[in-house]
Formats: C-alpha cells, structure tokens, sequence
C-alpha cells in the first residue's frame, strides 16, 4: 500500500469547505459496526453533498437528540433497527466531535445507491438512529476507491482517522467547530 501524508489540505480552510450539512440520521448497510468494528452514523446523500466528488472527507458533527420522540423499530435492509432518536445518549455524547464521513458508491461492496458515512470519532453510549445531526466539512482525504480485502479496507479507514484527527488539530480547523452550534 502506497504510503500516506499524515495531514491534509492547507493551513487554512479553501473553497469550497466549509460545508455545513444539517439533517437526520438514517438506517445505512449495518456493516459499519458489524464487519469493519467502525460504526456509522448514515444521513441521505442529498444537498449540498451532492456537489463533492466521491471519497472520504474530514470535519465536525454533534448529534442532538428529538427530545419527546417515540422509540420504535424498523425494518431497514432485512433487519430490525431501533430508532431512539439519541434518548439514550449521555452528555459526554452530545459535544461538538471530529469525524471522517465518505460520500459515493462504496465500491468495495459494490453499492447500487450513493451512501454518505459519517464515522464520529467518539465512543458512544448506546445508538442514535433517527437523532438530528449537524456536520461540517472542513476537507478531503481521499478518493473513493476499492479495495483487495476487508482488512485492506479497514486499515485505510483507520489511516483517514489518523489522518483527519492531525488535519482537525490546526488552528483554523480547530476553529471550524464553533460553526455547529
């Protein structure tokens, strides 16, 4: 495998990031958490991320709970998904964290639909499918590719993370975060 830059982009951030993206949490493959061990929070590939070319990005998220909101289940792509709308998130969950999100076609799993991915760098308590969820893009990793194995796969994901955690650790970047309120 090609050797990696640790960071990316310029010092500061250039158009067209930042991106700000405020939206719902969806059901995704369920393969996030389940084959690659790094959950996802999914969100439709629509509106302004639609304008990006296919890959992975970096920047910030929050995720805010629909206080009052029902718990209930659905069936999303043959299996059962408890939508809790982030009821069971504590406040250590609920902060302004960094995250890696890919947007295109997946093309390790062949994908028939565009897919936007956001992995939150952030252990959380208990799932959030049906939260709101506020994004900012602050740049971009890498092409959208495939890979010859899983553990090629998850090895690349694991460079983005490092990649985009020394990326975010720059002044302007740092300085991204107070655009989620």
């Amino acid at each position: 495998m090609t050797e990696r830059p640790s960071i990316v982009g310029p010092e500061t951030m250039t158009a067209p990031f930042p991106i700000q993206v405020d939206t719902d949490i969806i059901g995704g493959f369920g393969r996030g958490s389940s084959e690659l061990g790094i959950p996802t929070a999914n969100i439709a590939a629509d509106g302004p991320l639609q304008q990006l070319d296919h890959g992975v990005y970096y920047g910030w998220t929050r995720v805010i709970p629909k206080v009052g909101k029902k718990t209930d289940s659905m069936k999303i792509k043959d299996r059962d998904v408890e939508f809790n709308y982030g009821a069971k998130l504590g406040p250590d969950d609920l902060g302004v964290l960094p995250m890696v999100m890919s947007i295109g076609w997946n093309p390790f799993y062949n994908n028939s639909e565009k897919s936007a991915e956001i992995h939150i760098m952030h252990k959380f308590k208990d799932t959030f499918y049906g939260s709101e969820i506020k994004v900012v893009i602050a740049g971009f990793i890498r092409e959208d590719t495939s890979f010859d194995s899983m553990d090629d796969l998850i090895k690349a994901i694991n460079t983005d993370i490092d990649v985009a955690h020394n990326s975010l650790a720059r002044p302007a970047y740092q300085e991204a975060k107070s655009l989620i309120s």
